[in-house]
């Protein structure tokens, strides 16, 4: 009986406990222990837990770029955060509960008090500004730290919400205010190191001097001085540092980022942080030619880091390294070819080597290596394109433009589109296209030129010689097929065991496939696919075997080369002499304005005007060689240029332009003239004389170039709203939009335009149906859902809605989409997700869904998906007219 009441009594006192030590509103000990310990665990160091494992996920899955400049930190992309959605909602939520429920006092009953009795807190608030920064949300981040600053600035994580202020600002560029604040950081440490060395001094001077019974004053003051000042968080420093080394490198500013990195990797670090810090230095150093970057990449290797960090030390130490040693070097290198576990890299490792060989001025070995390293790339693109770019390089330099032709070629077709030389290789590629076009044409034109030149006598014996070779190398070629179809017999001879018929043996139908392109090229899968020209085709029973042989054996006859030559054919002979007049001098203008190759150009101008005056095109080459003489001062040629023009060609533009002296100073006032016109134009349109305004602007529009060109594409659409907005006739207004949208992106004129398209579209969908043309309204700020059109025999629809599910959740977990269902007609079906509460939402949504290469690859490769209106749907559905709307969508969602 008495242990029973004990029980009773005991639960009792426990319940009360428990009850009253909920309470936020006092401050007790058993209060503060019960929300502290509470507020630490189920809160802060959950949320902390969940965030950590997010991140090292989002780092291990992250393959480095050892091409570039590695980042200090690994932070998430705007895409690769989505992934990261998931886990920081889930902290933020978790600490929301903890700040709603633990508070003291609580938020509601707080007043005008500020005093936090839960020491955890703030610690909470800050790890919800973690994780809304670590997904991108900038703006609800420095709203977390901004409170933080204002609300608790007697605590140490005043500082820290400071320092994460300025990783905010770094991440969306404010770069001048972030440094402002970790400088501000730095001095402020600095001050509190100061102030508490001039404490520790006085505190000491003073307890000399104080007796034995003041010891409880003492203690007292003691106190009052330790308390003085807010505590500058341990670590802290070691955190700031390499965030300013950051927003220096973001910057572009490398001295400065050095200075800080060299700072951070004196502090206090994790071994893999500072290893990672050593290796950016290095990287920062070899940038800017410094030799400290080879004992940087050396040091990053005994410190024994990852493999890859490693291996890509050891390269980079080869590419840096400056000093008298290079054979050592080179022997590192040779011995990690010997390693199996290198082949993947054996790309990079023969870069290394035939930058040694270029630096010794080994050219031949050079391009060796770096042969070996294009040959040798199987995965990594970005090396190939360097090693290609090397080459181009080296043979650009020498002026040998086909084979620096040849390597810029292959180069465009490995190098990704967002590569940073991206834009200057295409443009380069572009014009020695052009130039070799240019050559290529020049050689044939003047061959066939030269071959009508010849007697007859020597023409024939230049014939005979071409058939004689193209006879050896028809017998070369087919000898070549016979054999490699004799290796793959035998291939298949010894393989037939498995039952395949030789007919579907893959080997044989790649080498008749490369037979057949070899004879005809790509070729469509049609009906007379031999002839290019089909207006004349004969029947393909009577084109046998055996008149192709005939064909082709009529080919290598000297007749058949006299009747192919024009030398009897005097307009054949011009058309001929025109083109290459006109090749010549298109390679003479790439070789002085895109190349900068004055000999080469010289030489090809000089030629024209030797060969093919008074011939128009001779004399700009005369004119062209005008200027590149004066140019260098070379005042004889020039002079000598300048007569022959104005003596023999007084008429022609190139004489006006060497009379006329104002001639520069005309393009130099272009500018000027062309905001003088627009402003004449302008005046117009104020004075709404609209008509007269799109008549004057559409001269102008044709010339992109023009200053004033989006202005004018402006006042063009405005002129137009203003004409026909009140009208049935809405298409030329539309038009009007779409030119602005299209063309003036970046622009002021952008969002004004966009709305209006909006309603403009919205209207013309109304009034198409109103005339039964379409069943659809456009209307951008509905309600709108996306769609995957599911056809019957598409497979399992269960689990493309769970793929669609579990993409929503990762990337879109806060948003509550919700993934269904529902039937087209008896067969089809429609997976919706909904909703969006406007057209812009779901086309981030569908952009979203478009570039997912994980949970929704295989269903976006083979259906159709779409954004659409609740109300266009429901016409879907009704009247089963989905193409219909897939051209509306592509026309009115797509098209701009």
């Amino acid at each position: 009986m008495i242990y029973k009441l004990f029980n009773i009594l005991f639960l009792l006192v426990l319940l009360f406990i428990l009850c009253f030590s909920c309470s936020t509103e006092k401050d007790t000990f058993l209060n503060k222990t019960y929300h502290n310990t509470t507020a630490k665990f189920n809160g802060y160091f959950n949320a902390n837990e969940i965030i950590k494992e997010a991140m090292l996920q989002y780092k291990l899955g992250k393959k480095e770029n050892y091409n570039e400049l590695l980042s200090i930190f690994h932070y998430a992309n705007k895409e690769e955060s989505k992934a990261l959605y998931p886990a920081m909602d889930t902290a933020v939520a978790k600490c929301e509960v903890v700040i709603s429920r633990h508070s003291m006092p609580s938020e509601k009953s707080r007043g005008n008090r500020n005093t936090e009795w839960c020491k955890w807190i703030d610690d909470n608030w800050i790890t919800i500004g973690w994780a809304q920064f670590y997904k991108r949300d900038f703006e609800g981040a420095m709203e977390k730290f901004k409170y933080i600053e204002k609300q608790y600035h007697t605590e140490s994580i005043y500082y820290n919400a400071i320092y994460w202020k300025a990783k905010t600002l770094i991440e969306i560029e404010d770069y001048f205010s972030a440094e402002e604040l970790l400088l501000d950081l730095i001095i402020r440490k600095e001050e509190l190191d100061e102030l508490a060395e001039d404490d520790k001094s006085s505190l000491k001077q003073r307890l000399l001097k104080i007796k034995p019974n003041k010891k409880s004053k003492t203690k007292k003051k003691s106190k009052e001085l330790k308390t003085s000042h807010v505590e500058f968080p341990k670590n802290l420093l070691s955190s700031i540092y390499p965030s300013l080394a950051d927003l220096y490198i973001r910057n572009n500013e490398k001295v400065k980022a050095i200075e800080y990195l060299e700072k951070a990797i004196e502090t206090k670090q994790k071994r893999e942080t500072k290893t990672r810090l050593i290796f950016i230095l290095a990287q920062l150093y070899h940038e800017i030619g410094d030799e400290k970057a080879s004992d940087l990449y050396a040091e990053v290797v005994k410190r024994n880091p990852n493999y890859e960090m490693a291996f890509q030390a050891k390269i980079k130490r080869a590419l840096s390294f400056s000093g008298n040693d290079n054979k050592s070097i080179v022997n590192q290198l040779i011995k990690m070819l010997r390693d199996d576990k290198n082949i993947e890299f054996y790309d990079q490792i023969y870069y290394a080597l035939a930058d040694i060989s270029l630096r010794e001025n080994n050219k031949k070995q050079g391009i060796e290596y770096l042969e070996l390293s294009v040959n040798s790339s199987t995965k990594n693109n970005l090396q190939k394109t360097k090693s290609f770019i090397r080459l181009a390089g080296l043979y650009y330099d020498e002026n040998n433009y086909r084979k620096a032709h040849y390597y810029y070629d292959s180069t465009m077709a490995v190098i990704p589109k967002e590569h940073e030389s991206y834009s200057d290789i295409n443009s380069i590629n572009k014009t020695l296209v052009e130039l070799v076009d240019y050559l290529d044409l020049i050689q044939e034109k003047d061959s066939i030129l030269n071959l009508c030149k010849l007697p007859e006598k020597d023409l024939i014996g230049v014939i005979n010689k071409i058939i004689d070779k193209k006879i050896e190398q028809q017998i070369e070629d087919r000898e070549k097929k016979e054999n490699n179809m004799n290796i793959v017999l035998n291939q298949n001879a010894k393989t037939n065991a498995g039952g395949n018929l030789f007919i579907w043996d893959n080997n044989l139908r790649s080498v008749g496939f490369n037979d057949f392109r070899s004879v005809w090229g790509s070729r469509s899968l049609e009906d007379n696919w031999r002839r290019s020209e089909k207006s004349s085709v004969i029947s393909e029973d009577n084109l046998n075997a055996s008149t192709e042989d005939s064909i082709q054996k009529a080919s290598l006859t000297v007749d058949y080369y006299l009747t192919q030559l024009p030398c009897d054919k005097q307009d054949q002979l011009q058309a001929l002499q025109d083109t290459l007049i006109k090749s010549l001098y298109g390679t003479g203008n790439i070789y002085i304005h895109k190349l900068n190759n004055k000999p080469e150009a010289i030489s090809i101008f000089t030629r024209l005007t030797d060969e093919f005056l008074p011939k128009p095109l001779a004399v700009a080459a005369l004119y062209q060689l005008y200027l590149i003489y004066k140019s260098d001062k070379n005042i004889t040629l020039s002079n000598k240029c300048k007569k022959n023009i104005l003596d023999n060609y007084p008429k022609s533009e190139f004489a006006k332009l060497i009379l006329d002296p104002n001639y520069l100073k005309k393009q130099e006032n272009l500018f000027k003239k062309q905001k003088k016109e627009y402003a004449l134009i302008y005046s117009i349109f104020e004075n709404e004389n609209y008509y007269k305004t799109i008549k004057e602007v559409k001269s102008k529009l044709k010339d992109s170039t023009n200053s004033c060109f989006c202005k004018y594409s402006y006042i063009n659409a405005i002129s137009h709203g203003k004409l026909y907005a009140r009208t049935d006739s809405l298409f030329a207004f539309e038009d009007a939009l779409v030119h602005t949208v299209n063309n003036c992106n970046n622009t002021p004129y952008y969002s004004y335009t966009r709305n209006t398209l909006d309603k403009i579209r919205n209207t013309l969908s109304i009034q198409s149906a109103e005339n039964k043309e379409n069943s659809f309204i456009y209307e951008s700020k509905q309600v709108h859902n996306f769609v995957v059109y599911y056809p019957e025999k598409s497979g399992n629809i269960n689990q493309s809605k769970n793929k669609i599910s579990n993409f929503n959740k990762s990337s879109f977990s806060t948003k509550g989409y919700k993934t269904s269902n529902s039937f087209l007609n008896e067969k089809d079906q429609f997976i919706l997700v909904k909703q969006f509460k406007s057209m812009a939402e779901a086309m981030d949504y569908y952009l979203a869904f478009k570039v997912n290469e994980k949970q929704v690859k295989e269903i976006k490769e083979k259906h159709q998906f779409f954004v659409i209106s609740e109300k266009n749907l429901a016409v879907i559905y009704l009247e089963k007219n989905l193409e219909d709307y897939v051209k509306f969508f592509n026309k009115n969602y797509l098209n701009l």
